[in-house]
């Protein structure tokens, strides 16, 4: 393709008035302003959607899209089930479980909530890592096939019937660890998928189960916080650049080369929020608010954010990202 420089070459254009259609990337001196203009992408940005009737942290996951998305369980210890339209919340039939940390994929009317663990006393049996699997069809829960492990911390992403867990602290919690298996759930089962290079939990995934990216995290052990970006084809993994920070516990949401993450834990909640593109990473203006283990939605065009933890608590907080768009802007030079 073509670009402005390949076809005007290098040149800065001296204008009395700003092109009426310029081209993307054009860059001229507007000799009445005494300005240098451009015609430019800006920052991708977000702003306030409806508050969640019921505040929640310690929730993983993407679901659905911008309009279209769920909040089901999360901390503490809810088995709460809400349904957003793009403006509001409205509650509906809960889960039959209550666990912190759990993961949620799919739609809005074809959806999958798994793992977690119990909230404090600790139970002596079953194990306190949760093995229990939840589909949702857009009015009702019933119980699809058991996690193979007790897994909390995990992360995942895909759809009701193709999903991909990887990441997590698997059971029972009297011999947990940071494991490098991943599992995918064909909509009845979970089967193993390729084991991770090395074990980390809380990390962020986008994208489906054959082309799926995995985003931070926490090491092996719990530490340190991880910046390292790894593609998944449906059986290995591959390294990409890295992501600008290190932490863990981030919200993810698209496809394997066009997601957006924000917030996590860096090691404070953070409003910080980013684009890749299939090869970089590009900053977006910053969400309103800081938060950590909330549930994404939608794409890099129309996407969301969710609930998670903040410095004040738990969240019922939404915001909506809208892509940049071209336009017109006063350059300067440092």
């Amino acid at each position: 393709m073509s670009t402005y420089e390949n076809l005007h070459g290098k040149r800065v254009n001296v204008v009395s008035t700003n092109p009426s259609n310029p081209g993307g990337g054009e860059v001229w001196y507007n000799s009445t302003l005494g300005l240098l203009k451009g015609y430019v992408l800006g920052l991708g940005s977000f702003s306030s959607g409806g508050t969640a009737n019921t505040a929640r942290s310690d929730i993983m996951g993407n679901v659905g899209t911008q309009t279209a998305s769920l909040l089901a369980g999360g901390g503490p210890g809810t088995s709460n089930v809400e349904e957003y339209n793009g403006s509001s919340w409205t509650e509906v039939t809960n889960r039959s479980t209550s666990f912190f940390r759990v993961v949620n994929n799919g739609t809005q009317t074809a959806a999958l909530g798994y793992g977690g663990y119990s909230p404090s006393p600790l139970p002596t049996a079953p194990a306190r890592y949760s093995i229990s699997t939840e589909e949702y069809d857009g009015s009702s829960w019933t119980n699809g096939g058991n996690f193979p492990n007790g897994i909390q911390t995990a992360c995942g992403t895909g759809t009701q019937t193709a999903s991909f867990q990887a990441s997590g602290i698997y059971g029972p919690y009297t011999s947990a660890s940071w494991g490098t298996a991943t599992n995918e759930y064909d909509g009845s089962s979970w089967s193993s998928g390729g084991a991770m290079p090395a074990g980390r939990d809380i990390s962020s995934l986008a994208g489906i189960q054959t082309a799926a990216i995995m985003v931070g995290g926490r090491a092996n052990g719990g530490s340190p916080n991880l910046n390292a970006v790894l593609y998944y084809d449906g059986s290995s993994w591959t390294s990409q650049p890295n992501y600008p920070a290190s932490g863990h516990a981030i919200i993810g949401t698209g496809t394997q080369t066009a997601s957006l993450f924000g917030g996590g834990a860096v090691p404070s909640r953070t409003t910080n929020a980013f684009t890749w593109d299939g090869s970089a990473f590009s900053a977006t203006g910053s969400m309103a608010n800081a938060r950590a283990y909330g549930v994404g939605g939608g794409t890099t065009t129309a996407g969301l954010i969710s609930a998670g933890s903040t410095p004040g608590g738990a969240s019922g907080v939404t915001e909506e990202f809208s892509e940049g768009v071209v336009e017109t802007k006063t350059l300067t030079v440092s």
